[in-house]
């Protein structure tokens, strides 16, 4: 009888051939071009009778003679065109093709395809790049298509090698593609011809996703004003007014970086740095891994230099030294270390025992403390990077980051860092938690909260499970006649049966009644008394928050339950569709696409290569990369409904 995954669902051997069922590409070509129908026919495949390991062996060498023996052009060019793929995910030059040891590689394999090789970057660029890049977009923009959502464009200003280049990309829903850069030739972040070139790539990307409406333009704070020009352009080209929303994964790291100004934050910091550049010195770094090569200490993670681009930077570089406790702890009394002492100068030696002094039982404990205010924001940023996370997460998740921060304020902080130092971090912080969604007055501050980020909490058809759990600071009919008044004030149909009739359906769909009152299986909860929310609301964790998301299946489960209950409704077409399609993702992924293009594509070494091509070669990397990654999602899901007897249905 045949053995199936059936019958050993939690052994080794389950997990080994659900590696083989995720990782196994169905076709010649690479995993990333596979046809998501090829890959539910061969996860299914697998999980038929399995032949011995020799049987095997030679059906593959059977195969592979036969292949090798009747290689026609169409076959050699599917094989150059998997490694071109590859070359492209790895961001490597195309004149990896044309390395003699490559191709006397592809030849030793495959003896009659030596005709075939290509002779000039040219060549591979125009027979297989452009197809690819064409190939992958027309998937992914069927595969955004496919999405109930409208649009996001997000787009961010990028310097590499001098020059200011603006990034733009483009997602529905948990898909996104990178779009395209411009360069302007411009030191002038926010000039008309910047915005002129804006409305043209937004107008382009609606084109491309079969003229769907913009949601929304999340940028960062140096962005927004071309943002701004950007969606008042659209708007009177007759679309609707795409709410401009500062990106949320920025916002969040906001507090965190004032708290690099405070003294004994800097103190912190200086210190991890010292740490930081002793363990980095050749020598030392040796006598680290000699150490855990011999089980003298466990592995640990690199220590981390402060570096204020990078996000969580404070978090990181306390995590990180705190990694290394052990290590400095082990290292002073080893003989290694010892042999390096002694060969060392006087002044460095001094050096090193006053770093060594320094290791102190109150400083490992200011570390750890500063480790544990910043952890909070961590954990945000990380909810604030997935991509199919709603934006309407984001006002109680800012209060779950509030409540987290300060639970590590009090009496024990101050004892550790000094009287008044929890009350100094409390004021620094005030300004940018905003629940009202308003600016605090007085200050310059960008809090975290925009008013849009209220509407969205409120029109998400699952708020009803935190409504005893967080107090939002502005009324509902406040906040839901503000957004009504907005979009309709935009749009042709600007008249007060349309406001008054979306008001009214949405009272309904918050109260559970009308044509929403039978659509859910549980009551709405009986509401508590104004201290016992204000308790709770002060309890509500980061936790909590990413439970509730999801729980209902994040972007797709709020989509899900109006395209299945309401699809025709007033309010969701007209208002509700434009918040549940903004993720909370933001701009994240400009920022994902910035470092590939900055270290591995416009580098000095590629310095002749064209903008035009460039973008080609990095729009087709990242598509490939992203049609990867959901195909092997797709395998592991399907391997996963089979285990547990399921049925998947792919559209």
């Amino acid at each position: 009888d045949s053995l199936t995954f059936e019958s050993y669902p939690d052994t080794q051997r389950a997990r080994q051939e659900r590696r083989i069922a995720t990782m196994s590409s169905s076709s010649g070509s690479s995993a990333a071009r596979e046809s998501f129908g090829s890959i539910c026919e061969s996860a299914s495949a697998s999980f038929a009778a399995r032949n011995s390991k020799r049987k095997r062996q030679m059906n593959f060498d059977l195969t592979s003679a036969l292949e090798v023996a009747t290689l026609t052009k169409k076959d050699a060019e599917k094989i150059l065109k998997g490694e071109v793929e590859v070359t492209l995910q790895r961001k490597e030059p195309l004149s990896r093709l044309l390395d003699p040891a490559f191709q006397a590689n592809l030849i030793n394999r495959y003896p009659n395809i030596g005709k075939y090789l290509p002779s000039s970057v040219h060549t591979i660029y125009a027979n297989y790049v452009e197809e690819i890049d064409r190939e992958t977009l027309n998937e992914i923009v069927q595969l955004m298509l496919r999405e109930p959502g409208l649009i996001n464009v997000a787009f961010d200003g990028v310097t590499v090698n001098g020059k200011h280049k603006t990034i733009y990309c483009a997602s529905i829903g948990g898909f996104t593609m990178f779009f395209k850069w411009t360069d302007l030739k411009s030191n002038d972040h926010v000039s008309a011809e910047e915005v002129k070139s804006s409305v043209e790539i937004c107008n382009q990307i609606k084109a491309l996703l079969d003229n769907r409406e913009i949601a929304s333009l999340p940028v960062d704070n140096a962005s927004r004003y071309v943002a701004n020009e950007t969606a008042v352009s659209l708007v009177i080209a007759g679309g609707y007014g795409p709410i401009v929303l500062r990106d949320p994964a920025h916002c969040v790291d906001l507090p965190a970086k004032d708290m690099a100004g405070l003294s004994f934050v800097k103190e912190g910091v200086d210190w991890c740095s010292e740490i930081y550049k002793f363990l980095s010195k050749h020598r030392v770094g040796a006598i680290k891994n000699d150490m855990i090569l011999m089980d003298v200490i466990g592995p640990s993670e690199a220590a981390k230099n402060c570096s204020e681009t990078r996000m969580n930077d404070l978090h990181i570089v306390f995590d990180s030294t705190i990694a290394q406790r052990e290590c400095l702890s082990v290292m002073q009394n080893s003989d290694t270390f010892q042999e390096y002492y002694r060969s060392r100068p006087a002044s460095q030696k001094a050096k090193l025992d006053e770093l060594f002094d320094s290791c102190t039982r109150i400083q490992w404990a200011k570390i750890e403390a500063l480790k544990k205010l910043t952890a909070p924001f961590a954990d945000a940023h990380m909810m604030c990077s997935q991509r199919d996370m709603p934006i309407s997460t984001l006002l109680p998740l800012t209060q779950a980051l509030y409540n987290e921060v300060h639970s590590q304020l009090g009496a024990e902080f101050d004892q550790i860092f000094g009287a008044g130092s929890s009350k100094e971090v409390r004021d620094l912080l005030a300004p940018r938690f905003n629940f009202n969604g308003e600016h605090v007055p007085g200050s310059r501050k960008s809090p975290i909260l925009d008013p849009a980020h209220l509407t969205a909490f409120y029109v998400d058809p699952f708020n009803w499970e935190l409504r005893n759990e967080i107090k939002v600071m502005r009324t509902v009919k406040t906040v839901i006649g503000e957004t009504v008044e907005k979009i309709f004030g935009y749009s042709a149909e600007n008249s007060y049966f349309h406001r008054m009739k979306a008001v009214k359906e949405f009272e309904e769909l918050y109260s559970h009644t009308g044509g929403y009152r039978d659509l859910y299986d549980e009551p709405l909860p009986a509401a508590v008394s104004e201290e016992v929310l204000i308790e709770n609301t002060k309890k509500l964790t980061i936790k909590r928050v990413r439970e509730w998301a999801e729980k209902h299946d994040l972007m797709a489960g709020r989509f899900r339950f109006f395209e299945t209950y309401a699809r025709g409704s007033f309010l969701y077409q007209k208002v509700i569709k434009i918040f549940l399609s903004i993720r909370l993702a933001g701009s994240m992924d400009v920022e994902r696409i910035a470092k590939p293009l900055k270290h591995q594509i416009l580098t000095k070494e590629r310095n002749m290569l064209g903008d035009q091509k460039a973008t080609v070669l990095l729009r087709a990397s990242e598509n490939l990369k992203f049609l990867f990654e959901a195909k092997q999602a797709l395998r592991a899901s399907i391997h996963d409904s089979k285990v547990a007897g399921g049925v998947v249905v792919v559209d």
